[in-house]
């Protein structure tokens, strides 16, 4: 599988990294695209994960469509910002590539326009707002016990490193979203997120479920942004052969992907 990176920040460069590493045999990394104006313009590879050369070099998503016509790409794996990612993603549809957005911070004008251009049948998305695998489950297990114990009150809390920017993750949005709406309509109500920035927290989201009498704590916890990469992976061997619009679960729920 031929894939190209969109974005070389941490989160990107652990993907190259355990490619490299653990996928070797089964992916080629193609080509990385930056922002055009980025100072990783025409470095190398290699020079971002302290390796040797590795002949794959940054170049601008502006020359996409070059590369595409020339490189014949599967799947972006895409962890970039949403303005970038909304421009990978009208290539991938022009020219029929898959493609793994990992990004956040789309508005709702921008997820509208998501949801358009992916159900046309031209290309396979897969929009994950938390690639990884386990907090994807984590949301599908909260969802069932919504509807098993609506009587119940739910928080969730997110522990996030101290230069993490946005006030609240769009993870722990997500997390409250699914139990909000699996409760009966009676039940409905908002549910309470608590955001801690502090240190070097990679990824914490905790979901409390707490009866007059019992309480239930689901936690997932990434310990490195390996939990990231591996997510990224499974999905983009999952969406290589699909087209439309999917999220981790439907990752999770299909056979094996690798």
């Amino acid at each position: 599988m031929k894939i190209a990176l969109c974005g070389l920040g941490r989160a990107g460069r652990e993907v190259a990294a355990t490619i490299l590493d653990k996928y070797s045999d089964k992916i080629t990394i193609s080509a990385i695209f930056s922002r055009p104006c980025s100072n990783k313009i025409d470095k190398d590879l290699g020079d971002f994960l302290n390796r040797p050369k590795t002949g794959c070099k940054v170049i601008s998503i502006d020359d996409t469509p070059k590369i595409f016509k020339e490189e014949k790409i599967d799947v972006v794996i895409d962890f970039s910002n949403h303005i970038a990612s909304m421009k990978m993603m009208r290539f991938c549809q022009q020219y029929h590539v898959s493609m793994v957005a990992c990004t956040t911070g789309y508005d709702d004008k921008e997820m509208q326009i998501v949801k358009e251009i992916s159900q046309d049948g031209s290309f396979g998305l897969v929009l994950a707002t938390n690639i990884t695998l386990g907090v994807n489950v984590l949301m599908d297990l909260v969802a069932n016990a919504a509807k098993k114990l609506p009587h119940f009150d739910y928080q969730v809390t997110e522990r996030h490193h101290s230069l993490k920017t946005d006030p609240i993750s769009t993870t722990s949005i997500n997390i409250a979203r699914s139990i909000s709406e699996a409760l009966p309509k009676q039940y409905k109500k908002e549910i309470p997120i608590n955001a801690v920035r502090a240190g070097g927290y990679v990824g914490y989201h905790e979901v409390l479920m707490v009866g007059e009498n019992e309480r239930i704590s689901i936690i997932h916890e990434s310990f490195s942004r390996k939990a990231f990469a591996e997510g990224a992976i499974q999905a983009a061997f999952f969406i290589k052969d699909h087209q439309g619009l999917y999220n981790m679960l439907d990752v999770l729920n299909a056979d094996k992907a690798i």
